[in-house]
């Protein structure tokens, strides 16, 4: 388990062929979360590949939620006997509270609302959503963290909003299209009352809803860029991935759509 901003990150595990059948990953991965709960840690999470479910399916079983998918992300992991391919993998993040906040307030995007809270509805988190009275000031200078890959993946963390965001971010996203890079991804913050004032910005350069990555104080809505990725490799055992990854879908082709013409299966 790895510790990111008070939650853990249940890593990859396998069990070896004679032993499969028996559970054991399972336990094990119950007795990680219950270390986890002792440490006091508000929650655990865990970052599946989508060409297979058989890592999906443990998530479930132990109670883990569906919260964002993030398409095409990283190289792709053989499993010997399993599955064998080429195709660069996406990813589906489920997580489990152990500290489930009753209530959180949000500033949303108002395009995005219906599908945030169907997410949070289904962690048995109620949302409430700010009504944008009026606009935060904003810094002269923004602050992000920017993590790249040698796999060209591009990770920028919006920690604050700033006159000079466009003529700083413009230039790196700029870069890293003309740099061949397979996928860019924005994370930005929920508690944050500029977020919604700034959102309609992203899409229009190429950016489309990712998901959400929750918590008890920080809430991030993940957006992506992404040039292309593989169809057949997005397998989902859940309803709620289902709907968040046809919604995904969707939003990537059309761009910015209406939630009322929006039908959940």
């Amino acid at each position: 388990m790895k510790i990111n901003h008070n939650q853990g990150e249940l890593l990859a595990a396998l069990t070896k062929k004679e032993y499969r059948g028996q559970h054991i990953l399972h336990e094990i991965s119950r007795q990680i979360i219950e270390y986890a709960r002792e440490l006091g840690l508000e929650a655990v999470y865990v970052m599946s590949i989508m060409s297979h479910d058989y890592s999906q399916k443990a998530a479930t079983r132990l109670g883990l939620c569906d919260s964002a998918i993030v398409l095409s992300c990283m190289h792709p992991m053989q499993y010997k006997g399993i599955i064998e391919k080429t195709a660069r993998e996406s990813l589906k993040i489920s997580y489990l509270f152990l500290d489930r906040p009753d209530q959180l307030p949000l500033y949303i995007p108002d395009s995005l609302l219906e599908i945030v809270k169907l997410i949070y509805n289904n962690m048995h988190i109620s949302i409430m959503p700010i009504e944008e009275l009026k606009k935060s000031p904003l810094p002269k200078s923004s602050v992000f963290k920017i993590n790249y890959t040698q796999t060209n993946i591009c990770f920028i963390t919006i920690e604050e909003y700033g006159e000079d965001l466009y003529q700083k971010l413009d230039p790196i996203i700029d870069c890293y299209n003309h740099a061949h890079c397979n996928s860019i991804y924005l994370l930005i913050n929920m508690e944050n009352a500029n977020t919604p004032n700034f959102y309609n910005q992203f899409i229009e350069r190429g950016f489309f809803f990712g998901g959400v990555k929750p918590g008890c104080d920080r809430n991030q809505l993940i957006l992506q860029n992404v040039q292309s990725y593989d169809p057949g490799q997005l397998k989902i055992n859940t309803l709620m991935g289902k709907n968040l990854l046809k919604y995904i879908l969707e939003h990537r082709k059309k761009g910015l759509i209406k939630e009322k013409n929006y039908e959940y299966l």
